[in-house]
């Protein structure tokens, strides 16, 4: 989930890769995402067995990812 176009600041991280998206994340697999030039948001609920993964959080991110780019 490490990324040189990613940074923390005021509770949220702001990702640079594909345009600006912030996100937010709980653990067992609680997720928001927000694009402000798409008008999108992506909540996203689970119940993941371990409270932090990061290959689990890095897939999540692949996927909202993807449906930025078909927006």
């Amino acid at each position: 989930f490490r990324s040189k176009a990613r940074h923390y600041r005021s509770n949220w991280y702001i990702c640079q890769e594909a345009g600006q998206l912030l996100h937010g994340f709980g653990i067992h697999g609680q997720y928001l995402f927000v694009d402000q030039e798409k008008k999108l948001s992506i909540a996203w609920f689970s119940s993941e067995e371990e409270p932090l993964n990061s290959e689990t959080s890095q897939r999540i991110l692949n996927m909202v990812n993807e449906i930025r780019v078909i927006l």
